[in-house]
């Protein structure tokens, strides 16, 4: 079976240590595994924050993706979960687009060369979402730089960059950018293409376009796919804004849906579990539950609710429980607010502290046994 795998705190800090000086002597799928673990064993209350936090100083070093893979899905729930306290969240964000932005470098960087390999590719794709998603810089420019030549051009966006692309022009960009990108998703014979920009149709900040996206899905003639819903739901729900278009989607249109969406029962009940995946705010929260709580619910509509609100409960828990331990490691007690970058600086001085610590250990071990023999 599936299992974590949990040390002792001065094991883990050797291993950190070990991983500060020469990644490579732990196996790739360790190093990711290590992260993985750390990261969950904490999620789960078992293991401090401050272990996950200090391991991922090591990634500048780290030039294989695999181990990147385990920290962006790490980080991602943890950055979705903090957005209900808009100082140590921002703080949480910062930490995580730091990386975000060291990986999306690397990759990059290791396209540019076009090595053809398949990992380079899909890694490419998947962190420049990431990085462009948290705002880096590079990977924002770089992806508006594709969109505004395709947009006035027509050139061609590479597709391991094309969601990204099309996600960064829709979010900086008006009305008729959505729609753009609404008819190529309409046009395209391309199955990767249109996958790409159905995902991009969310990347919207306009609430009142967000809202008129999901009201195309009541519209018998609607060219977005049933089997596409999945996804549309999923993408929404991905963002603060769309999670409000989606929350004022089901506050005012239940009704409507069931009548007119394809599947509306179980549609609406998707719906409403992506959403308490998602929310996070205590506004969120609160429309979320009275939604569960409407009168004209059907008993069989009210209990598929009450069985995804469970996840609310579940994800409030690891806030109330993980948010304090998370503002005191980017607050200490003993000094003002500091940047990612300063958070970073303490951690390597805490390593070298205890591998400093560690050494001493060693050598009074060396002469005791020296003087008894």
């Amino acid at each position: 079976g599936f299992y974590r795998v949990n040390y002792d705190i001065r094991n883990w800090y050797r291993l950190i240590a070990e991983l500060k000086s020469n990644p490579k002597t732990i196996h790739v799928l360790n190093r990711a595994q290590l992260i993985d673990d750390s990261f969950n064993l904490a999620r789960a209350g078992v293991l401090s924050h401050s272990i996950p936090f200090t391991l991922v100083t090591y990634l500048e070093k780290e030039d294989d993706f695999i181990p990147w893979y385990s920290v962006m899905n790490s980080m991602s729930y943890i950055v979705e979960r903090l957005r209900r306290c808009p100082h140590t969240g921002e703080q949480v964000q910062n930490f995580a687009k730091t990386y975000a932005e060291i990986v999306y470098k690397k990759v990059s960087d290791q396209y540019e060369k076009n090595d053809g390999q398949h990992l380079t590719k899909t890694s490419m794709e998947k962190f420049s979402n990431w990085a462009c998603k948290l705002d880096v810089e590079s990977c924002v420019k770089s992806a508006l730089n594709y969109y505004n030549a395709w947009e006035k051009n027509g050139t061609e966006i590479p597709p391991d960059v094309k969601q990204a692309a099309l996600c960064s022009g829709i979010k900086n960009g008006t009305t008729e950018t959505w729609n753009k990108v609404f008819e190529l998703f309409k046009k395209t014979p391309s199955t990767s293409e249109r996958q790409a920009s159905l995902l991009a149709l969310a990347c919207s900040t306009n609430k009142t376009i967000l809202s008129g996206y999901l009201n195309l899905l009541l519209d018998a003639n609607c060219p977005i796919r049933p089997q596409d819903y999945k996804t549309v739901f999923k993408s929404l729900t991905s963002t603060p804004i769309g999670i409000n278009a989606t929350t004022e989607f089901l506050q005012n249109k239940i009704n409507e849906s069931l009548s007119n969406m394809w599947e509306g029962e179980e549609m609406i009940t998707l719906m409403y579990s992506y959403l308490a995946s998602s929310v996070a705010t205590m506004k969120e929260i609160i429309e979320l539950n009275a939604i569960r709580n409407l009168t004209y619910l059907s008993p069989t509509l009210k209990k598929s609710f009450d069985d995804s609100y469970k996840e609310v409960d579940l994800n409030s828990a690891y806030f109330e429980r993980c948010h304090p331990l998370m503002h005191e490691w980017f607050n200490p007690s003993d000094s003002t607010t500091q940047a990612p970058s300063s958070a970073i600086s303490n951690s390597y001085q805490y390593i070298n502290v205890i591998v400093l610590f560690l050494f001493f250990i060693t050598l009074v071990n060396i002469n005791y046994f020296n003087v008894i023999q």
